[in-house]
């Protein structure tokens, strides 16, 4: 009986030490994939982590060029307009120191270079000359078609009807100059049939209507135009 109960002492030591054999081998396999997880999940954070910096660089990159271009756009913007600026100050000062916003000032009408000043009053060729020169003017000279036009609605705005020019042939008959600046004619704008000198015309002036000439009698009453050169 004492055998029996050794043996059976025995047979029991036995399996408590297989099942501890058993669960150290599980343990150590369990220890030893716990380790290659573990170094599996580091190599994994490290890839990981490269990948972050990788694309934060890369983003850092997208946003300096993006940041580099928006400048470089607003630079461009801003010297366009500085070039706009200047550029539209350089007009203005032009108009400014021109003749047309001198004229303006001192309540004169202006085409180009000139200023003018339209006088109702009538009176003969020779005293309009006069009349301008001493106001340190001329009697109106016409060297262009837009020129001639401008005087034309000068004269139909202060209703001046006919209007000397300062232009005649009393020098050299046929010869047409202007009075003051002592030179031919480079443009005319004669009156169909004109001039034609009847009753000895010698003078020169813008009909009532329209943009035409007519030469006539120096002493005739007419209206006149002033102009100041630059």
């Amino acid at each position: 009986m004492a055998l029996f109960g050794l043996k059976l002492f025995l047979c029991t030591l036995c399996i408590v030490c297989m099942i501890n054999l058993v669960d150290c081998k599980q343990v150590k396999k369990l220890e030893k994939d716990l380790k290659a997880l573990k170094e599996k999940l580091s190599a994994l954070e490290n890839t990981l982590d490269q990948k972050i910096d990788k694309l934060q660089n890369q983003m850092e990159e997208k946003l300096s060029a993006f940041n580099s271009n928006i400048n470089e756009d607003i630079e461009d913007k801003i010297q366009l307009e500085c070039k706009e600026c200047t550029a539209g100050t350089t007009e203005l000062r032009k108009l400014l120191e021109g003749p047309y916003f001198k004229c303006l000032t001192k309540g004169r009408d202006a085409f180009e270079d000139s200023c003018y000043v339209s006088y109702s009053s009538k009176v003969a060729w020779r005293d309009a000359v006069n009349a301008c020169s001493e106001m340190g003017a001329r009697l109106a000279e016409v060297n262009s078609k837009g020129e001639n036009y401008f005087l034309s609605k000068l004269r139909d705005v202060y209703k001046l009807e006919h209007t000397w020019l300062g232009g005649s042939d009393l020098v050299r008959e046929g010869v047409w100059t202007w009075q003051a600046s002592k030179q031919e004619f480079s443009f005319t704008s004669w009156n169909t049939g004109e001039p034609n000198n009847a009753n000895s015309e010698h003078c020169v002036h813008l009909s009532s209507s329209g943009v035409g000439w007519n030469d006539i009698t120096c002493s005739r009453l007419f209206s006149y135009i002033c102009e100041y050169t630059a």
